[in-house]
């Protein structure tokens, strides 16, 4: 900011001595350019944080969040009515001590993918993969530095 002979001088006990607006001359066009910079970054960073963070924008994602999950829910339940009515049909069959009813009602569930499952993700956690294609095909370098990690632990015969 400064140049020449301009050095920071504590005038006000108020101020901090790091101040780099408290020097000799109580105001030039140099600090007077410097604090108009200042407040046109910050006037700068606050539109972008309303922009960004704004309750109408907010209002707008979530509309369209819940018109999208909407569409989804409408179109799982267009697709699949006779499914959930044979699943419904297995809680009802049996008792869980023989391995059927609520019990294999529930193996039936958890055989199932989370987002299938449910209409909505139920955790936040669940938001980042919600909408993700499974990598099904996945392949380690035949140029990486370490063999697969079995090879070092697992051994077909037991413990040696």
């Amino acid at each position: 900011f400064f140049s020449g002979n301009l050095q920071p001088v504590k005038m006000d006990p108020t101020i901090s001595s790091s101040s780099a607006f408290a020097c000799k001359e109580a105001m030039n066009h140099q600090i007077s350019d410097a604090w108009r910079e200042l407040i046109v970054r910050e006037t700068n960073v606050n539109k972008q944080w309303k922009m960004k963070y704004s309750r109408d924008t907010l209002e707008e994602e979530t509309k369209m969040l819940l018109q999208s999950f909407k569409a989804d829910r409408d179109a799982k339940i267009a697709q699949s009515p006779e499914n959930r009515d044979a699943t419904r049909k297995v809680l009802y069959e049996g008792i869980s001590k023989e391995g059927s009813g609520r019990r294999a009602y529930l193996q039936k569930k958890a055989a199932e993918p989370p987002n299938e499952r449910c209409t909505f993700p139920q955790t936040s956690a669940q938001e980042v993969g919600w909408l993700a294609q499974k990598n099904s095909h996945f392949e380690a370098s035949e140029y990486g530095h370490r063999p697969v990690i079995e090879n070092s632990f697992f051994r077909k015969r037991g413990a040696l």
